[in-house]
């Protein structure tokens, strides 16, 4: 048991990281302060730690991209199994829906993205995969069905209504 120099509270030694430096061998703030701190620290400083991300992406983009190739070829029976293990049903459970729900939405969008109109084209073991079922993550409502580029797109826009206006407006200005 040890007590977490910033909460104050006693906790086992498993809530703290290791750190060699101390006499027990424990980090002196707990996993769940630092955690804290570090969130707080990003919103504090977005700017900084988002330039300081997109330097060490670009600075390290061809390793990591040889890394996670040979990781994979590794691992394919792991990514097989766990692609298996999260099966549709599953999916939908994370949002409330059912297979009949999904059809249901799916039937009222005439089978296509709700942005772009189009159908699915990604394929996974030659088989085209459905389209991602698009929520709100503030409210977990869902909005409807989008295809993985448009999902994607939106998911990099951090679901930011302003910062799409402003790329549409870019977009325009540009031609």
């Amino acid at each position: 048991m040890k007590k977490c120099r910033k909460c104050g509270q006693v906790k086992r030694l498993d809530e703290f990281h290791t750190q060699k430096g101390m006499k027990d061998g424990h980090n002196s703030i707990c996993k769940q302060c630092v955690l804290e701190h570090k969130k707080q620290y990003r919103l504090d400083n977005l700017e900084k730690v988002t330039a300081q991300n997109k330097k060490s992406y670009y600075n390290n983009r061809q390793k990591r991209l040889v890394s996670v190739r040979v990781w994979r070829e590794s691992h394919k029976e792991h990514i097989i199994k766990h692609r298996k293990k999260m099966s549709r049903k599953i999916v939908l459970g994370r949002y409330g829906l059912t297979k009949s729900d999904f059809d249901k939405i799916l039937m009222e969008q005439n089978g296509v993205c709700g942005i772009c109109g189009e159908k699915e084209t990604r394929v996974f073991q030659g088989k085209i995969l459905p389209l991602h079922v698009d929520h709100c993550h503030k409210t977990n409502k869902i909005r409807g069905l989008l295809c993985n580029k448009c999902n994607n797109g939106i998911g990099r826009f951090n679901d930011n209504i302003d910062v799409m206006a402003s790329a549409v407006s870019y977009l325009r200005q540009s031609g």
